[in-house]
C-alpha cells in the first residue's frame, strides 16, 4: 500500500515538474513585443531605428531580459507601419519608462500605455 502511494506521489511531481518546465518553454515562442513595426529580441534591442526614420531626437533601448522599453526623451514619428504594440499573445502589457512625446499622422490613432 505504501509503495503505491509513493508511486503515485512520484508520478504527480514528475507530471507537475514537466508540464510546469514544458509551459515556460512554449511562452517564450508565442510572445512577441513589437516596437516601431519590429519584432524587439536580445539582438536589435538598442538598435531599433539607426536610420533616425521614426526616432527624430532621444533614445529608445530596450531591456529583454527584463521585457522593457526605455524611452529617454525621445521624439517619435508613430505611422500605420510602426505602430507600437507593447501586449503579448498571452496579453501581458510590458511596462514603458521615460518621457515621450508620439507624433501621429492622423487624429484616430490611440497609443495604449
Amino acid at each position: 500500500m505504501k509503495k503505491k502511494l509513493r508511486l503515485r506521489v512520484l508520478v504527480a511531481v514528475l507530471f507537475t515538474a514537466f508540464g510546469v518546465s514544458n509551459c515556460f518553454a512554449q511562452g517564450d515562442i508565442d510572445e512577441q513585443l513589437v516596437f516601431l513595426g519590429i519584432t524587439m529580441t536580445k539582438d536589435n534591442g538598442n538598435n531599433l531605428d539607426s536610420e533616425r526614420k521614426w526616432v527624430k531626437s532621444g533614445s529608445v533601448k530596450y531591456d529583454a531580459d527584463t521585457r522593457t522599453i526605455t524611452l529617454d526623451n525621445a521624439e517619435i514619428v508613430v505611422t500605420a507601419e510602426n505602430c507600437p504594440k507593447y501586449q503579448s499573445e498571452s496579453g501581458t502589457w510590458y511596462p514603458v519608462i521615460g518621457t515621450f512625446r508620439f507624433y501621429c499622422p492622423t487624429d484616430n490613432i490611440t497609443v495604449k500605455l
